[in-house]
């Protein structure tokens, strides 16, 4: 089964354009918010081979933009469910704010999460970045409110092989 659409994005947006995996739930919604945007994280899933300097997650705005509108993001602690990678082990503590400048055609901003890189194998990693909170401006959060950063062990399994 494909992923549903949902009033997440504008009817002309599904999440096949919006390079969605999937939304989070499918379910028609309410936003966290009165009137003006909705933000959304523009992936359920983001992919990095391991070595790679930085993961780079986007969320997106739908709706007008009369004003600025801030969003916080920040990365979920493994206590929150935030995934098996560790902070400082297998990225930076990272945290910032989204910005949508008002009358703009800007409706996606990436935020840039530094990885660091092991020299021995590992299991696959994960790590959330989720939204937070709107700090300025008539927006609300959208279901999609967080995105799952997979950090994919580039090196080889250490298997010994009888002879």
């Amino acid at each position: 089964m494909g992923p549903r659409k949902t009033t997440l994005a504008p009817a002309s947006l599904s999440p096949r354009t919006m390079g969605v995996d999937e939304w989070s739930d499918g379910k028609e919604g309410e936003t966290e918010g009165v009137g003006g945007s909705e933000i959304f994280m523009t992936k359920h899933r983001t992919y990095c081979l391991e070595g790679t300097e930085a993961a780079e997650v986007w969320a997106s705005r739908a709706g007008s933009c009369e004003e600025t509108v801030r969003v916080r993001w920040c990365i979920a602690g493994s206590d929150e469910g935030g995934g098996t990678a560790v902070e400082g082990e297998h990225y930076v503590k990272s945290a910032g704010e989204f910005l949508f400048p008002p009358h703009s055609s800007i409706s996606s901003q990436p935020a840039v999460i530094p990885l660091i890189a092991s020299e021995f194998w590992e299991p696959i990693r994960e790590f959330t970045v989720v939204l937070e909170e709107v700090v300025c401006g008539p927006a609300g959060i959208g279901k999609l409110r967080s995105t799952v950063v997979t950090i994919v062990e580039r090196d080889l399994f250490p298997v010994k092989v009888p002879r």
